[in-house]
């Protein structure tokens, strides 16, 4: 955990899917590797954090609100994440602050809706947040002629309220999902141009540390950004694409299509292979592409 020392600080709620669906220890552990992986992107960048775990939710601390989002968006495990205000989770304190925030984004006319969930041991409900809020920014805002819309509102104010805080954000982002980096074994995965990078893009997203094999002088940069620490391996032909899997202790070797090398026998010293572009067209790959390069 880094200590932050100056700036104005920015805080992000993350949210996670599959890793909530493991037993307490997988969840856990993979929780446990997750953080670790943001706080090693952070220092690798740069910057600093500081992140703490809530039952259900990563929050991520940073002075750096720009760092800080490309290298949560770039995390694995995380499906979702949003810029929050923190205020304490008391009907009073959360509708002041609600309405303060809503100060920064309204303007004449806005039509708005108060969209509120609440866990924890509060007296009220989230229905009674939604209507305190609601109801404050319609008096506090009343000359700007504000109305409330449910349906298709312009905007929308979050407001999560959890044991320790509550949280108001405008939006949420999305984030890779998937298994957190290095929750899941080693694979070598064959890349000879660019567009080969989504095969291993995807399973890096299933939890598994890469070994980027390449037989040429192809730059994985466009990978480096999701794992500063993956390895890569100069092989002379795809047929040694199997010793090398195994000369870096991999499990299994993944390749980006079908390869001819492949089914006329060659030893495959008992890996498993993978195809992780299987069913996929090829406008689906491009797509994907794009997304990795962002």
């Amino acid at each position: 955990m880094s200590r932050i020392t100056t700036g104005q600080m920015t805080l992000f709620l993350l949210r996670y899917a599959e890793v909530g669906l493991k037993s307490e220890r997988i969840r856990s552990r993979f929780i446990g590797r997750m953080i670790e992986n943001i706080e090693y992107s952070f220092l690798s960048s740069g910057s600093e954090c500081i992140v703490t775990n809530d039952r259900g939710r990563i929050f991520v601390m940073t002075d750096d609100s720009e760092i800080g989002r490309k290298v949560i968006s770039h995390t694995f495990g995380v499906v979702s994440f949003s810029e929050v205000v923190e205020t304490a989770p008391e009907m009073e304190s959360i509708v002041a602050e609600a309405s303060l925030f809503a100060s920064k984004h309204i303007r004449e006319g806005t039509t708005f809706a108060i969209r509120a969930r609440r866990s924890g041991g509060q007296k009220f409900t989230s229905q009674d947040v939604a209507r305190a809020a609601g109801g404050r920014i319609l008096e506090d805002y009343s000359d700007m002629h504000v109305t409330v819309d449910l349906d298709r509102p312009e905007l929308e104010i979050n407001i999560e309220v959890r044991e320790r805080g509550a949280y108001i954000f405008a939006s949420s982002e999305e984030g890779p999902g998937g298994l957190p980096l290095g929750t899941q074994g080693k694979v070598a995965c064959l890349m000879r141009e660019e567009r080969d990078a989504a095969a291993a893009w995807l399973v890096m997203r299933r939890g598994c540390d890469a070994v980027v094999c390449t037989t040429k002088n192809q730059d994985i940069g466009v990978l480096r950004k999701w794992n500063g620490k993956i390895e890569e391996a100069r092989i002379e032909k795809e047929g040694d694409l199997f010793h090398t899997a195994v000369e870096h202790g991999c499990e299994g070797v993944a390749l980006p299509w079908e390869s001819a090398e492949i089914e006329e026998g060659i030893d495959k010293h008992g890996l498993a292979v993978f195809f992780p572009l299987a069913g996929m067209k090829r406008e689906e790959v491009d797509s994907l592409l794009s997304r990795i390069r962002s």
